[in-house]
């Protein structure tokens, strides 16, 4: 029954033994914590934990808290909490069973990572992630695992990168996902979904988020029943596997019209900003879009690929982005982006990102050459030796 308020974590934790540890910033149980911020990265890749989590890894109630530093182990890593809401009686009071307005801004690895919470039973409300996922198995931008719980207002701007990649919830177990969004680039082995898999019904939800995978759904992957009133922004072809279902729209027409969107709610959850993208009013308007792009002098040889940093400029915070030609993997979460490009003929190739929301195309020249020697030197990316 420990509440924890009011609490910054600056230090490093060291732990050198014991049995499957439960590691986080702030506090390792409690049952309330509030204003809390861990700065500290934690690293532990050396053992089997049950837990790492930036702020608190069991708890039932979690409140105005924010994650700043680096999550990674080898197994279960989460930016705010490892386990929220497990044995919530329904005679208790539902509100106090609640994580909401928690931020994680680190990045987190692990072979199960997740920028909110591992495992819920309860609600998340008002959360967002803005650091890069990583996962060996499965990566999640909110949580990796959701049991009769309730997602509501949500954002995931960080790049999700793991086997099964999703957006907001992985694996959402008659779990209900409503009025959240994804803008981070979704990226796996296996498959991708851009809102959540295996729900009880995902509704009012938005997918701006690219997405890197064979196998994907845009909202949901497998079947699309119980999705209403979904939308999303990149039309990957033949292999999306929502099923055109009715409830799910490809958005193509008129981003800055209120009509696009029938079944949100204006009024009180979600807006759209002056370049014409949807943002949740709890969350802010974060988004802009691209205003400049530019590439360091690189010479690419022929048929090989190699990362190509780009330098983005947005006037916000985030921004959003289609990008077409050889930019294959561009995520939103920050102003340098790595993509990848393929030398093709020889001579000079245009690098392309054309942003669907202010209609302009912006361009940068890389020289592609037959053959190319490479060394890394501190400060840049790749420089020239023969």
């Amino acid at each position: 029954s420990a509440s924890v308020i009011d609490c910054d974590n600056y230090g490093t934790l060291t732990f050198t033994d014991g049995q499957n540890p439960y590691i986080a910033g702030i506090a390792a149980f409690a049952s309330n914590v509030s204003n809390c911020n861990n700065y500290a990265d934690l690293i532990c890749n050396d053992m089997y934990l049950n837990s790492l989590a930036g702020i608190t890894c069991r708890v039932n109630y979690v409140k105005d808290c924010v994650n700043y530093g680096k999550i990674q182990s080898n197994f279960y890593s989460t930016g705010i909490a490892g386990e929220h809401g497990n044995g919530y009686d329904s005679n208790e009071d539902p509100s106090t069973f609640v994580i909401s307005g928690c931020i994680n801004k680190g990045d987190i690895i692990g072979r199960e990572a997740a920028g909110i919470v591992g495992s819920t039973y309860r609600n998340i409300e008002n959360c967002s992630n803005e650091g890069n996922i990583t996962g060996e198995d499965v990566a999640s931008g909110i949580a990796a695992s959701g049991t009769g719980a309730i997602i509501n207002s949500c954002a995931n701007y960080g790049k999700v990168d793991a086997d099964v990649a999703v957006g907001i919830c992985v694996n959402a177990h008659n779990t209900a996902v409503s009025d959240c969004i994804n803008y981070g680039l979704l990226k796996a082995d296996f498959y991708v979904s851009g809102i959540a898999r295996e729900y009880k019904s995902v509704s009012n939800s938005v997918n701006y988020g690219l997405i890197k995978a064979n196998n994907y759904g845009n909202i949901v992957f497998g079947n699309a029943e119980g999705v209403t009133n979904c939308y999303y922004f990149n039309n990957y072809g033949d292999n999306d596997n929502d099923f055109s279902n009715i409830s799910t729209h490809y958005v193509s027409g008129d981003f800055k019209n209120q009509d696009s969107y029938q079944g949100l709610d204006f009024e009180e959850k979600w807006a759209i900003n002056d370049s014409g993208i949807l943002y949740l009013q709890a969350l802010g308007d974060e988004i802009g879009v691209v205003s400049s792009i530019s590439a360091d002098s690189v010479q690419v040889a022929t048929g090989v690929t190699e990362d190509l940093q780009i330098n983005v400029s947005s006037e916000k915070k985030f921004y959003v982005v289609k990008p077409e030609y050889e930019i294959l993997n561009t995520d939103i979460a920050g102003i340098t982006k790595i993509g990848d490009i393929t030398g093709k003929a020889v001579g000079t190739t245009k690098v392309v990102i054309s942003d669907a929301f202010s209609e302009k195309i912006f361009t940068c020249d890389v020289q592609v050459v037959e053959s190319v020697k490479k060394i890394e030197i501190e400060g840049s990316n790749y420089v020239e030796v023969g």
